[in-house]
């Protein structure tokens, strides 16, 4: 009887835990990368787009490119104020990993950019 008590508990705690997981996974917009619009400007399209079409798309593209470049320098920023409380992060883990999540912020930035 104690050993299904235990293994019901388990049971709950697991399912718990994966549904608290998916629920505070942060929405990411989905963009574009370069090789999905270079796949699709490659294939004929039926109406051709105008030049306001083109400069809308480049605008929402330069758009992006600020939030993700913003988004970049905040994590840096918060990065480099745990070097002042190590006590936080003692071995680096965190900071190092934020620091990598910038790298691509800004990476994904200047792509925007080529693409605008």
């Amino acid at each position: 009887m104690r050993q299904l008590t235990f293994l019901l508990i388990g049971l709950f705690l697991g399912v718990s835990f994966m549904l608290t997981l998916n629920h505070f996974q942060p929405d990411e917009p989905s963009l574009p990368s370069i090789s999905q619009v270079e796949a699709a400007s490659s294939q004929p399209e039926e109406a051709s787009l105008t030049a306001q079409d083109l400069f809308e798309m480049a605008r929402i593209y330069d758009e992006q490119a600020d939030g993700l470049q913003s988004e970049a320098a905040s994590l840096e920023r918060k990065a480099l104020g745990m070097t002042s409380k190590s006590h936080r992060d003692p071995k680096g883990f965190r900071r190092a990993g934020l620091m990598n999540i910038a790298r691509l912020r800004w990476k994904a930035a200047s792509e925007h950019r080529e693409l605008a």
